[in-house]
């Protein structure tokens, strides 16, 4: 294994332990400190993602012309600034700020994956992503549970009583200046300067006469981005409803602060479970089956999940169903990862893996939006508790399309990167 794998995998743990801790906090904080309605709290993950959207392709392509660690860098230091603004925010348009500096820098994740790009070949490169999504597995292990423990902690001390619900951004804080000092100290570079793309310029062989619009070009390309999204979007209804949807269904009976926690440790036994899929079943299933059946399988699972949790009112029952979610998502992503890649020149790995980053990034603004949505819809036949379970029920209406149309990916030809270039 390259060395370099390690010192990237602690960076992303850490940079993930950070963004991990506000998962629990934020949403709930919105509601019952500042008052926001279910889409104004959802919202606060759209901004993010626009955010991305718009810098992701951006700093791709600055990773592809100056090397990946500077991006890597000023992308923390964003991060950074983010959860300090959220830790001194006093209104919700400071919420939003904070979460919008954040976003607008939120490359490290595209680029980290252009920097596996870079130091894997095609053999490998599905278990050097599963590594990485270990990483970040790893990171929502400690960092849900840890958020979920600084509110908790803070609340019992009474000289910070008041102030526990803003606890969890300085600490996410803190794990973002480590990620920083880092990669600054101990991660090497690995784009070398022949194998980047200036700015403005064209490389002389055929990879820089190559665009992402010839790239779309690929119909199998194109069949992949159209599975990614809607499984995407599927998980960002999870994922934005989460919090809201736990505190009305599973954890109504307890203090806002025991509500966090328990929040925490759920998303912590997900985190658990990618971190032990990615780390030692991804290799082994992607040589027994092949990254395409695994996508097959992996959006069957997910489909399970969605309705066992959105029809269930336990906790521990609601947590039963979550493991087939995450080890669909463990299953899925280094696969779709590894196979986009195929379609990816060198010169081009950053922009390519951008566009994937910014397509999860599109369906997080739809996601939170349609989320809030349905969180508010006012159906007289529903209870509260009823209606926070519809992003679920909806999540799993999406995944049973993508799996019908996972089954298009099962059947493509993937070819290698030279038959990729030549259809272009």
């Amino acid at each position: 294994m390259d060395r370099r794998f390690i010192p990237l995998f602690m960076i992303v743990f850490v940079d993930l332990v950070g963004f991990g801790i506000v998962i629990p906090v934020l949403l709930l904080h919105a509601e019952e400190s500042f008052g926001a309605t279910d889409l104004q709290a959802t919202g606060l993950l759209t901004a993010f993602s626009i955010g991305m959207v718009i810098a992701g392709p951006i700093l791709g392509r600055l990773s592809d012309a100056y090397g990946r660690r500077p991006v890597l860098i000023i992308s923390q230091i964003g991060t950074f600034i983010g959860f300090i603004v959220l830790g001194f925010a006093n209104s919700l348009f400071l919420l939003y700020l904070g979460r919008i500096i954040d976003g607008i820098s939120g490359g490290n994740i595209t680029t980290a994956r252009a920097y596996i790009n870079d130091i894997t070949t095609e053999e490998n490169r599905a278990r050097g992503f599963g590594l990485i999504s270990a990483a970040f597995g790893a990171g929502f292990i400690v960092g849900p549970a840890l958020g979920g423990l600084a509110v908790t902690v803070t609340a019992g001390i009474p000289s910070l009583a008041a102030y526990s619900q803003n606890a969890p951004f300085f600490v996410a804080a803190f794990f973002s200046l480590a990620s920083i000092l880092g990669t600054y100290f101990i991660l090497p570079e690995s784009l070398d300067h022949e194998a980047r793309q200036p700015l403005g310029g064209r490389s002389k062989d055929k990879d820089g006469d190559l665009s992402l619009l010839d790239i779309l070009k690929l119909e199998k390309m194109r069949t992949i981005l159209s599975f990614t999204f809607v499984t995407f979007l599927a998980f960002s209804l999870f994922q934005s409803s989460f919090p809201i949807f736990a505190r009305r269904r599973l954890f109504s009976d307890v203090s806002l602060e025991m509500a966090q926690r328990n929040i925490g440790l759920v998303l912590t036994l997900f985190g658990l479970t990618n971190v032990l899929m990615q780390s030692f079943f991804v290799g082994p299933l992607v040589r027994r089956f092949g990254e395409q059946r695994l996508i097959v399988y992996a959006t069957f699972g997910r489909i399970i999940a969605f309705l066992g949790a959105a029809l269930t009112l336990n906790a521990y029952i609601f947590a039963a169903f979550a493991l087939p979610l995450a080890i669909g998502n463990a299953l899925s992503q280094p696969s779709l990862q590894s196979i986009i890649s195929r379609f990816s020149p060198p010169k081009m790995r950053g922009r390519v893996l951008g566009l994937f980053q910014s397509t999860n990034s599109l369906t997080l603004v739809f996601g939170p939006i349609l989320a809030g949505l349905l969180l508010s819809a006012d159906f007289p036949s529903l209870s509260p508790e009823s209606t926070a379970a519809l992003p679920m029920f909806a999540a799993a209406v999406l995944v049973t399309i993508a799996f019908f149309m996972s089954f298009r990916i099962l059947h493509l030809e993937l070819p290698t990167q030279e038959a990729a270039l030549e259809e272009t």
